[in-house]
């Protein structure tokens, strides 16, 4: 961190950068992602392939864009696999909600 040399108008006391690592099936890689309201910003390098993406964005859907996006550039350009989003399951978990019943009086 350093310290800015105008608090007031960055609103805070200092400076930073904090990295995102990954490990894409043995390929590392590291990135920063950052959002404001209605702009978002990701950042991937790779640097065993010699590259590094930047996606600036305005507007609504920047999450998908870079979901897809990066996935097909990061494939091509670093032979990159990203994992598949977070979802649920094919199969909803079978629960058990009896232990959880309770009786009107």
């Amino acid at each position: 961190m350093v310290d800015s040399p105008d608090k007031w108008t960055v609103s805070a006391d200092g400076w930073g950068l904090g990295w995102t690592l990954y490990d894409w099936d043995g390929v590392r890689g590291y990135g920063h992602d950052g959002a404001s309201i209605g702009q978002y910003g990701y950042l991937r390098v790779v640097p065993s392939a010699g590259v590094a993406i930047v996606l600036l964005t305005n507007g609504g859907g920047a999450r998908e864009v870079y979901a897809a996006l990066y996935r097909e550039l990061l494939a091509e350009l670093a032979e990159v696999t990203m994992p598949e989003p977070f979802g649920p399951p094919a199969e909803p978990p079978a629960v058990d909600l009896a232990p959880l019943i309770g009786k009107v009086a």
